[in-house]
């Protein structure tokens, strides 16, 4: 009796540390938030086009984001390096791919006979985002370990201002590594794991982020002397930085025969520095630092798998909690799985298929620029594939 007494009351006090360090990490993020509010948005103009994370998951954007308490693919370590805790045997991912653009199927009629002139260019693209995307993560895992290649072309652009048109520019070029460990904090036993997450990355980053008058003469004559537009964006204050960048997280998992409960809090580019050089007059994209709670729910059926997953990110924004809010549900058999979300953005959707060596994710989704009233919706497509990857977990 006394023996049995003993196991529960050690069992009640993980359970207190668990929640303990939970509520420490996640009161930490609301006492830095104000430092996220102070450079997003700033008077309501978007100074950060892009997404503020460094890379995001092809799968997790079609599951609407939701993917902190999931981060089980060759992303992981883009959301929670903590996520490796779940992580067994062998993982390798040597060749892989994504390209991401506006939705061209849909809104094909915006980019044929693009006008010549700024003022018809202007009334064109009018508050309306361009983005497109292109780059990888080659890697592989090692049980509780990971480590991943990255390279990310980004550019995404937006005209606004009818009375003096400006063009906000925002153009990235990452190339680098990422790595992580996580460390177990709860021994494993019983399908629980509670892990710590630790990861750096290093990076190599040409970019630009700046706004110019539509009209102004510097931009009409660097389009008109560049035929390309890599060399616009040179010409246009291009730099170049390098700076490390460190993550952290924490991840409770309860693991049975038929089922996976997930609950999960990253914070990523803890310090993640770009230091223009002397000189310089041109800007660099930020990498904010972002805080991230995400919970997933698993279901081992008998011909399928259903996979629930919920995040709250970034906390640590000027966003309203409802438009911190992300869904997301996939329903999974051998060959394809099915994938739906829904974010502040709106829907997405789409589909993984997976034939032994080969796997393909591809759909649409929905992403924002600003907030509040400020938001500017839209819809853009992505597809991912992935070559020679496999899992071997005997070991």
């Amino acid at each position: 009796m006394t023996s049995f007494s003993f196991k529960k009351k050690e069992k009640q006090d993980w359970k207190i540390f668990i929640w303990l360090n939970f509520l420490v990490l996640l009161a930490s993020c609301f006492f830095f938030a104000p430092a996220f509010s102070a450079t997003v948005n700033p008077s309501g103009v978007p100074k950060y086009l892009g997404s503020p994370y460094l890379k995001r998951s092809p799968k997790g954007l079609l599951l609407g984001d939701a993917f902190v308490g999931r981060a089980d693919d060759e992303f992981t370590l883009f959301y929670n390096p903590a996520a490796l805790g779940r992580h067994n045997g062998i993982s390798i991912f040597p060749i892989n791919v994504y390209g991401g653009t506006n939705d061209i199927l849909r809104d094909k009629d915006q980019f044929t006979d693009l006008p010549d002139e700024p003022v018809a260019f202007s009334d064109r693209f009018m508050n309306y985002p361009v983005h497109g995307n292109l780059g990888g993560a080659p890697g592989f895992k090692l049980g509780t370990f990971g480590i991943s290649l990255l390279y990310n072309v980004e550019l995404n652009a937006i005209v606004s201002n009818t009375q003096h048109p400006v063009l906000d520019l925002n153009y990235r070029y990452d190339q680098g590594f990422a790595t992580g460990i996580a460390i177990p904090l709860y021994p494993k036993k019983n399908g629980q794991t509670f892990s710590l997450g630790l990861g750096t990355k290093y990076l190599r980053r040409d970019g630009l982020a700046d706004r110019f008058s539509l009209l102004s003469p510097k931009l009409i004559n660097v389009i008109a002397d560049n035929e390309n537009w890599p060399d616009a964006i040179n010409a246009l204050g291009k730099n170049t930085a390098k700076a490390w960048g460190f993550d952290m997280g924490l991840e409770y998992a309860i693991q049975t025969s038929v089922s996976e409960t997930v609950i999960g809090f990253s914070a990523l580019d803890i310090y993640t520095k770009f230091k223009i050089p002397e000189g310089s007059s041109g800007t660099m994209p930020e990498q904010l630092t972002t805080y991230n709670f995400g919970l997933a729910q698993k279901f081992k059926l008998p011909f399928f798998e259903l996979a629930m997953s919920g995040d709250v990110a970034p906390i640590n924004s000027a966003m309203p909690m409802k438009e911190m809010l992300h869904l997301g549900l996939e329903l999974a058999t051998p060959l394809i799985h099915v994938l739906a979300g829904w974010n502040a953005s709106g829907f997405s959707y789409g589909a993984q298929l997976n034939l032994f060596l080969f796997k393909v994710v591809g759909g649409f989704y929905h992403d924002k620029i600003g907030y509040g009233e400020l938001m500017i919706r839209q819809q853009r497509m992505v597809i991912f594939v992935s070559l020679l990857d496999f899992s071997f977990d005997g070991w």
